[in-house]
């Protein structure tokens, strides 16, 4: 890939447009064939029964700062970005960080990629004290999944037929989410209604759970909408 764009880049002289067009082709398809080979090594990594670390770590604080990660992207997508989390609390969960990181990244970027423009992504979650799990949902305006997909879509290599050939993908993000969080004794759902939206619910345990005083921190809720970040109210 590297010596192709130094060739298409200009820096080995000038080349004919119809030379250029077909190393520029090329170039994608290896970046297309490096998301593959990088998400089969994770799928491959995650097919343990188990997280591949034991650590504990606060929820709240990966949710929050997946959500500070993807705020520029949604702007980007001109996707309304909102997000609803418990900050006052300290909600800790033991498992693969890096794992769990990386399942609610791929559903977070699937939000976005099936949304379109001017439309909406929240996140929120909540914590049930006497069950002991905690609850992520990642909810989409977007295109939504078919009822005859919703059964396959955690399948590795599925796309859905409707935007396999205008949307990119590799078809693993779901499947390698699916494992991680089962890996973790937790579950994944989802609800889908054909362009209205999609709902993927995370469920997962937790060990503990810590209140921190009102005065140091307050839940809020973020709408980001374009580059602007406007805060739509606080509620202890």
């Amino acid at each position: 890939q590297s010596l192709l764009n130094t060739i298409s880049e200009g820096f080995t002289g000038e080349t004919n447009p119809k030379t250029l067009y077909f190393i520029e082709k090329a170039v994608n398809r290896v970046a297309e064939a490096k998301e593959i080979i990088s998400d089969l090594l994770d799928y491959e990594l995650y097919s343990q029964n188990q997280p591949t670390t034991q650590e504990e770590f606060d929820i709240v604080v990966l949710v929050n700062s997946l959500v500070n990660r993807y705020a520029s992207r949604a702007a980007e997508e001109d996707i309304s970005l909102l997000a609803d989390l418990p900050l006052h609390s300290k909600l800790v969960v033991s498992g693969d960080r890096r794992g769990l990181e990386h399942a609610l990244r791929n559903i977070i970027e699937n939000a976005i990629k099936y949304t379109p423009e001017q439309g909406k992504v929240t996140i929120t979650l909540n914590a049930s004290e006497t069950e002991k799990v905690c609850q992520i949902n990642v909810i989409d305006t977007g295109y939504g999944i078919p009822e005859n997909e919703r059964e396959t879509i955690f399948d590795p290599f599925y796309r859905s037929m409707k935007h396999k050939s205008n949307i990119s993908g590799t078809g693993l993000g779901l499947p390698i989410a699916k494992r991680v969080i089962t890996n973790h004794n937790g579950t994944i759902t989802v609800t889908s209604q054909e362009n209205k939206g999609t709902t993927f619910s995370i469920t997962l345990p937790y060990t503990k759970l810590t209140k921190i005083e009102k005065q140091a921190v307050e839940r809020k809720k973020v709408i980001i909408i374009g580059s602007q970040k406007f805060d739509s109210g606080r509620s202890c």
